[in-house]
């Protein structure tokens, strides 16, 4: 699927509610992987990533 550059606020976030994808390249794809913004998945995702982040170093 191509990514639109209109799609890409302050040239970072992907934002695209016509998208359903949740996580999709980025621009170069070989930096990895993005999240759409416009899903409300995505939020979901990083509260987990950024709990489990922080609860991983109390417990070992």
């Amino acid at each position: 699927m191509n990514i639109d550059d209109s799609n890409w606020k302050w040239g970072l976030f992907y934002y695209n509610t016509n998208d359903a994808r949740v996580w999709l390249p980025k621009r170069n794809p070989w930096m990895g992987f993005t999240l759409n913004w416009a899903k409300p998945m995505a939020y979901v995702y990083i509260f987990l990533i950024l709990v489990l982040g922080l609860c991983v170093p109390l417990f070992f």
